[in-house]
């Protein structure tokens, strides 16, 4: 099972429209695994969100750095 050690969201604030971005959620993993999930409108504003998502590892070196920031945070 892998433990989530941080959680960071990005919103859009600005008026939105079809197809415009609205957020991505970047989640990190001790196993040194990061889920990118970045969501969309749809064409209009009856359609629903389109979502894209992102499985990626990072190198131990940037795994240790941001656990550096976290304890720094």
């Amino acid at each position: 099972m892998k433990h989530m050690i941080l959680k960071a969201e990005h919103h859009n604030w600005g008026i939105l429209g079809p197809e415009d971005w609205e957020s991505t959620e970047y989640i990190f993993y001790e196993d040194c695994h990061v889920d990118i999930l970045s969501i969309y409108r749809g064409d209009s504003f009856s359609d629903s969100t389109i979502k894209d998502l992102i499985k990626k590892d990072i190198s131990r070196f940037n795994y240790f750095e941001l656990l550096s920031l976290i304890d720094r945070a």
